[in-house]
């Protein structure tokens, strides 16, 4: 399952989520007693808006600086009268020559990778991190992967195209 959203940041992770609830409920869910467990791994350049958007998603506010500090959230919602548990690796100060770790890769049960519309060096990053993810051990088939564009609102500023973006998946 791949997945690329060029969506307001508010709305990513909800939509992720929920496809990724999907996929879960076939895999991991225990249909007694209809409870969930996701554990995902958010990566991306520097810059690209990775706190942002698990910050939005979770306050559903937005905020204008953010430390530099790698986090794990936890939330709970329901998806589909499933109980999920959740909890979300923000990478942000994982140094970026080493995306995805192996440890990443063993702890989460879907990544998602960011970029910015606005920084051709962070497509090429997402580009690179998606070959790495194709590679490892874990197969994506296995792992659901989806693909962000973010800044989407920076139209003045963009050097992705949407199109090269899909391309990429």
């Amino acid at each position: 399952c791949r997945i690329i959203l060029n969506l307001a940041p508010l709305i990513y992770l909800g939509r992720i989520l929920f496809l990724f609830s999907i996929w879960i409920d076939r895999v991991k869910c225990s249909q007694m007693v209809k409870m969930c467990s996701i554990k995902l791994v958010i990566i991306g350049d520097d810059q690209v808006g990775k706190t942002a958007i698990a910050v939005r998603y979770l306050t559903r506010r937005f905020i204008g600086e953010y430390s530099n500090t790698d986090s794990i959230y936890k939330h709970h919602v329901d998806i589909s009268d499933i109980k999920v548990e959740m909890e979300i690796w923000d990478t942000s100060n994982t140094k970026n020559s080493t995306f995805p770790t192996d440890q990443m890769m063993s702890w989460a049960d879907c990544i998602m990778v960011i970029y910015s519309v606005s920084s051709r060096k962070s497509f090429n990053r997402a580009q690179t991190m998606l070959e790495s993810i194709r590679s490892g051990n874990r197969s994506p088939s296995m792992m659901p992967v989806a693909l962000v564009a973010n800044k989407t609102d920076l139209e003045h500023l963009r050097e992705v195209n949407t199109n090269e973006g899909i391309g990429l998946v």
